[in-house]
């Protein structure tokens, strides 16, 4: 059976993920962020020792990080950290266990990565990070192709902090605000599982 790992396999985005990968005939390891934090290098390492194989890895762990003007943020450092370092750190140790054919798919995100992202820049940062990284990578790893999907702007636990921040976040607030109380912007996460099957097709 195939062996894929899924970190944020616990949030909307990565549930459905884990579920539909389950379909497809995967055993599904998805650490709980308790038991690794991608931007702690012991703690994704001592994890890892446990795990044989990954035949497919997926990258959907991700936070918001400080809300409002790029001038007046203090604390960048745990969006690139998880979002970006993170990642390249989950790799890193991933790939001792990934054998030539296997896959690396990286959920990038839905904003700031081509665009401004008003009020949401370390996000937007660490996520066009991501970018890069994926273009480098897949140039890198000879026998493993890399993808990123950009899943857009979703329906999920994330989005908290953006309306917990009230009109700090000025138009990402009324954007998300929005989409919560109608349901309405929402990309469906039908595409994100679509584009997981054409890249694995």
């Amino acid at each position: 059976m195939k062996q894929a790992f899924v970190t944020g396999g616990h949030g909307t985005i990565g549930g459905a993920i884990c579920k539909h990968l389950g379909n497809r005939g995967y055993a599904i390891t998805a650490p709980k962020s308790n038991e690794m934090l991608v931007q702690i290098p012991d703690m994704v390492q001592k994890y890892m020792r446990d795990v044989q194989e990954i035949n497919l890895l997926v990258a959907c762990h991700g936070v918001i990080g400080e809300v409002g003007p790029a001038i007046n943020c203090d604390y960048w450092e745990r969006a690139i950290m998880v979002n970006l370092v993170g990642t390249m750190t989950l790799i890193k140790y991933a790939m001792p266990l990934l054998s030539k054919g296997s896959h690396i798919i990286i959920i990038a995100g839905g904003g700031g990565m081509l665009d401004p992202m008003p009020m949401m820049a370390a996000y937007g940062c660490s996520k066009a990070g991501l970018i890069s990284l994926t273009k480098t990578l897949a140039v890198e790893l000879e026998g493993i192709p890399v993808n990123s999907i950009f899943p857009g702007m979703q329906d999920s636990h994330i989005h908290d902090v953006v309306v917990s921040a009230a009109e700090k976040g000025g138009i990402q607030w009324d954007k998300v605000k929005a989409m919560k109380e109608t349901g309405k912007g929402a990309v469906p996460v039908e595409r994100t599982l679509a584009a997981i099957d054409y890249i694995l097709a």
